[in-house]
Protein backbone atom coordinates (compact mmCIF):
# COMPACT_ATOMS: atom_id res chain seq x y z
CA UNK A 1 0.00 0.00 0.00
CA UNK A 2 1.29 3.30 -1.27
CA UNK A 3 1.00 6.71 1.56
CA UNK A 4 2.92 10.00 1.64
CA UNK A 5 5.84 9.45 4.05
CA UNK A 6 6.11 11.13 7.21
CA UNK A 7 9.63 10.51 7.18
CA UNK A 8 11.46 10.92 3.40
CA UNK A 9 11.67 13.45 1.59
CA UNK A 10 13.43 14.35 -1.65
CA UNK A 11 16.98 15.38 -0.29
CA UNK A 12 19.88 16.94 -2.55
CA UNK A 13 23.04 15.05 -2.32
CA UNK A 14 25.48 17.11 -1.83
CA UNK A 15 27.72 15.18 -4.41
CA UNK A 16 29.96 16.68 -7.13
CA UNK A 17 29.60 15.03 -10.61
CA UNK A 18 32.88 14.37 -12.22
CA UNK A 19 32.88 16.41 -15.38
CA UNK A 20 35.06 13.38 -17.04
CA UNK A 21 32.11 11.18 -16.54
CA UNK A 22 29.26 13.29 -17.54
CA UNK A 23 31.53 14.06 -20.72
CA UNK A 24 32.29 10.50 -21.86
CA UNK A 25 28.44 9.41 -21.07
CA UNK A 26 27.20 12.54 -23.46
CA UNK A 27 29.87 11.42 -25.85
CA UNK A 28 28.55 8.07 -25.83
CA UNK A 29 25.45 9.09 -26.58
CA UNK A 30 26.37 11.54 -29.16
CA UNK A 31 27.92 8.00 -30.55
CA UNK A 32 24.80 6.48 -31.33
CA UNK A 33 23.02 9.36 -33.40
CA UNK A 34 23.32 8.64 -37.30
CA UNK A 35 23.72 12.86 -37.48
CA UNK A 36 22.96 16.12 -35.60
CA UNK A 37 19.30 17.08 -34.77
CA UNK A 38 20.16 20.89 -34.59
CA UNK A 39 23.71 21.13 -35.12
CA UNK A 40 26.56 19.50 -32.93
CA UNK A 41 27.46 21.65 -30.25
CA UNK A 42 23.64 22.81 -29.98
CA UNK A 43 22.83 18.56 -29.46
CA UNK A 44 26.07 18.40 -27.32
CA UNK A 45 24.98 20.59 -24.88
CA UNK A 46 21.80 19.34 -24.59
CA UNK A 47 22.99 15.54 -23.99
CA UNK A 48 25.48 17.39 -21.28
CA UNK A 49 22.63 18.68 -19.93
CA UNK A 50 20.57 15.89 -19.56
CA UNK A 51 23.14 13.82 -18.08
CA UNK A 52 24.16 15.60 -15.46
CA UNK A 53 20.11 16.56 -14.82
CA UNK A 54 19.61 12.12 -14.84
CA UNK A 55 23.03 11.53 -12.41
CA UNK A 56 21.99 14.26 -9.89
CA UNK A 57 18.48 13.25 -9.41
CA UNK A 58 19.69 9.62 -9.41
CA UNK A 59 22.02 10.57 -6.47
CA UNK A 60 18.85 12.64 -4.90
CA UNK A 61 16.52 9.59 -5.04
CA UNK A 62 19.04 7.22 -3.69
CA UNK A 63 19.93 9.81 -0.94
CA UNK A 64 15.91 9.99 -0.02
CA UNK A 65 15.77 6.13 0.04
CA UNK A 66 14.88 4.61 3.11
CA UNK A 67 14.04 1.21 4.26
CA UNK A 68 12.81 0.87 8.00
CA UNK A 69 13.08 -2.92 9.11
CA UNK A 70 11.91 -3.68 12.96
CA UNK A 71 12.03 -0.56 14.34
CA UNK A 72 15.71 -0.03 12.18
CA UNK A 73 16.05 2.88 9.49
CA UNK A 74 18.34 2.08 6.69
CA UNK A 75 19.51 4.32 3.89
CA UNK A 76 22.21 5.23 1.75
CA UNK A 77 25.51 7.07 1.74
CA UNK A 78 26.34 8.87 -1.64
CA UNK A 79 30.27 9.86 -2.74
CA UNK A 80 32.47 9.55 -5.11
CA UNK A 81 35.33 6.77 -5.46
CA UNK A 82 36.92 8.59 -7.94
CA UNK A 83 37.18 8.51 -12.03
CA UNK A 84 39.70 5.79 -11.84
CA UNK A 85 36.85 3.27 -11.33
CA UNK A 86 34.43 4.39 -13.73
CA UNK A 87 34.58 2.64 -17.50
CA UNK A 88 31.92 4.07 -19.52
CA UNK A 89 33.84 3.43 -22.79
CA UNK A 90 33.06 -0.09 -21.54
CA UNK A 91 29.38 -0.04 -21.82
CA UNK A 92 29.97 1.19 -25.80
CA UNK A 93 28.54 -2.09 -26.87
CA UNK A 94 25.55 -2.27 -24.88
CA UNK A 95 25.05 1.55 -26.05
CA UNK A 96 25.69 1.27 -29.37
CA UNK A 97 23.63 -1.79 -29.50
CA UNK A 98 20.21 -0.40 -29.63
CA UNK A 99 17.30 -1.73 -32.06
CA UNK A 100 16.16 0.90 -33.61
CA UNK A 101 13.32 -0.71 -35.28
CA UNK A 102 12.35 -1.83 -31.27
CA UNK A 103 13.31 1.63 -30.41
CA UNK A 104 11.08 2.94 -32.59
CA UNK A 105 8.02 0.50 -31.58
CA UNK A 106 8.81 1.20 -27.94
CA UNK A 107 9.37 4.61 -27.73
CA UNK A 108 7.84 5.99 -30.72
CA UNK A 109 3.94 5.99 -29.36
CA UNK A 110 5.29 7.82 -26.11
CA UNK A 111 6.93 10.74 -27.99
CA UNK A 112 3.90 10.75 -30.58
CA UNK A 113 1.76 11.85 -27.61
CA UNK A 114 4.14 14.32 -26.15
CA UNK A 115 4.03 16.13 -29.33
CA UNK A 116 0.05 15.89 -29.43
CA UNK A 117 0.41 17.76 -25.71
CA UNK A 118 0.35 21.55 -26.62
CA UNK A 119 1.78 22.10 -23.08
CA UNK A 120 4.63 20.16 -24.23
CA UNK A 121 4.94 20.54 -28.30
CA UNK A 122 7.36 23.17 -29.10
CA UNK A 123 5.73 25.37 -31.45
CA UNK A 124 9.04 27.01 -33.18
CA UNK A 125 10.38 24.09 -33.63
CA UNK A 126 9.26 21.60 -36.80
CA UNK A 127 7.40 17.92 -35.43
CA UNK A 128 10.10 15.88 -37.47
CA UNK A 129 12.98 17.82 -35.76
CA UNK A 130 11.49 17.58 -32.44
CA UNK A 131 10.68 14.23 -32.66
CA UNK A 132 13.78 13.38 -33.51
CA UNK A 133 15.32 15.32 -30.35
CA UNK A 134 12.80 13.26 -28.42
CA UNK A 135 13.91 10.25 -29.66
CA UNK A 136 17.47 10.93 -29.16
CA UNK A 137 17.13 11.97 -25.57
CA UNK A 138 15.34 8.37 -24.93
CA UNK A 139 18.42 6.75 -26.60
CA UNK A 140 20.27 8.94 -24.63
CA UNK A 141 18.40 7.68 -21.25
CA UNK A 142 18.82 4.22 -22.29
CA UNK A 143 22.71 4.52 -22.78
CA UNK A 144 22.30 6.34 -19.15
CA UNK A 145 20.96 3.37 -17.81
CA UNK A 146 23.27 1.31 -19.86
CA UNK A 147 26.47 3.24 -18.57
CA UNK A 148 25.30 2.85 -14.66
CA UNK A 149 24.49 -0.47 -15.22
CA UNK A 150 27.62 -1.51 -16.14
CA UNK A 151 29.55 0.46 -13.72
CA UNK A 152 26.78 -0.83 -10.84
CA UNK A 153 28.79 -3.63 -7.96
CA UNK A 154 26.82 -4.69 -5.67
CA UNK A 155 29.21 -6.07 -3.01
CA UNK A 156 27.41 -8.11 0.12
CA UNK A 157 28.88 -10.00 2.73
CA UNK A 158 32.03 -10.97 0.61
CA UNK A 159 30.13 -11.35 -2.93
CA UNK A 160 30.47 -8.74 -5.61
CA UNK A 161 27.74 -8.74 -8.10
CA UNK A 162 27.42 -6.48 -11.24
CA UNK A 163 25.10 -5.57 -13.46
CA UNK A 164 23.86 -4.60 -17.19
CA UNK A 165 21.46 -3.11 -19.45
CA UNK A 166 21.10 -4.68 -22.65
Amino acid sequence: QQEPSSVARLERSELQLDAAVVEAIATQAEATTTQPVVSAAVDRLLYANVVRFALRLLSDMLLSTKLSVLGVRIGFRISLVGIEHCTVTACRDATSAWDEKQLEATFGPLVDALLRDQEINLPYLRDDIERTLYLNIVRLLLNIGAAVGGQSKLDIFGVAASFSLR
